[in-house]
């Protein structure tokens, strides 16, 4: 059989890679752009609803843009004939390749956490310059825990499924890092004052993960119950 050290990534056309990022730019579009307004925003209970239907919105435009990206993941990401994928420490290892995708928005919250403590005399900041730190501190909190449950989540996904729909990881690690990027635009852009604004990218970050986690657990209490 082909060793571990061969297992790599598969060459896919650039089409592909913009696809899924398109999508989920689109969806977060209508988000936001469509999102319903209302001529008396001084009145609580009217800009209440207001962000909850843009919750609403961002939420259901994640949903859909996650069932469209697993769907077509066969068609996004193309396994070359000679990977030897039918071993399931194989698949382990070629999902596990592509976690550097989910781990990235992590790395740069740590650096761009790391830079505004750098840069900035904290013991002298007030107001909102100390609020901009704890932004990006809170967004790197968010991301950490949504990272710990994607990876495994991905990997054990990983293990179940069959070569033909091993394509659907890269999917997912995909979109965890286009999510997490539109999580940030909405959280930190807006000084985390929108939830409506934020919604798709978190959606789009922790749906995909609970659906590879349920998928999981459901697809090995199958396997226990065949053995």
């Amino acid at each position: 059989g082909e060793s571990l050290a061969t297992a790599q990534p598969p060459m896919f056309p650039i089409s592909s890679v913009l696809a899924l990022p398109a999508v989920s730019l689109a969806g977060c579009v209508c988000a936001n752009l469509f999102r319903p307004t209302t001529k008396h925003k001084s009145e609580s209970n009217e800009t209440l609803a207001q962000e909850q239907r843009a919750v609403g919105l961002g939420m259901a435009s994640a949903a859909l843009t996650g069932v469209v990206g697993v769907l077509c993941a066969p068609e996004l990401f193309h396994l070359p004939a000679h990977m030897n994928l039918d071993d399931t420490l194989q698949r382990i290892v070629y999902a596990l390749q592509w976690q550097s995708l989910t781990l990235l928005p992590l790395a740069a919250a740590i650096g761009i956490v790391a830079g505004r403590r750098f840069f900035s005399d904290i013991s002298t900041m007030r107001g909102a310059a100390t609020a901009t730190i704890e932004l990006h501190q809170r967004f790197l909190q968010n991301t950490l825990e949504q990272v710990v449950l994607a990876i495994p989540a991905q990997l054990i996904l990983a293990s179940h499924l069959s070569k033909e729909k091993l394509p659907i990881v890269p999917v997912l690690s995909a979109m965890f890092l286009t999510a997490r990027i539109l999580f940030w635009q909405g959280y930190v852009v807006t000084q985390g004052r929108s939830a409506g604004a934020r919604a798709y990218g978190f959606a789009l970050t922790f749906y995909p993960t609970m659906g590879a986690l349920v998928s999981g657990f459901v697809m090995q209490v199958a396997a226990l119950l065949r053995a």
